[in-house]
């Protein structure tokens, strides 16, 4: 293969690891107790984030060319980002209110005291 040949790269290591941080952030965040939705848009804004940071500081280069910040599945993790908070704010508003809190009691809520 000649060395000026095009490569197509379907995900690079950063892609990977900027959306890897933008989950294990919404996973942090649930944990806290942060609801859903809120924890989803904070982990897409992290990874939305750092992947324009790192592509800013390449002048010259495309906000869509592969080799200046992360890729997954062909497209860049900014706009990864940009559909994941879209659907969650799909998914949030189309489910009814209280969809993220427990529907049951807690065992001893009609215990005595």
């Amino acid at each position: 293969m000649a060395p000026s040949a095009r490569v197509l790269v379907f995900f690079n290591l950063r892609g990977v690891a900027f959306l890897a941080a933008g989950f294990a952030a919404w996973l942090g965040l649930l944990a806290v107790g942060v609801g859903v939705f809120v924890g989803a848009l904070a982990g897409c804004a992290l990874a939305i984030g750092i992947d324009l940071t790192v592509r800013l500081r390449r002048p010259g280069r495309p906000l869509m060319h592969h080799d200046g910040g992360g890729m997954v599945c062909l497209v860049p993790v900014w706009m990864v980002g940009l559909f994941a908070a879209l659907a969650a704010t799909l998914i949030a508003v189309s489910l009814p209110p209280g969809w993220d809190r427990p529907r049951h009691p807690p065992p001893d809520a009609g215990a005595p005291r």
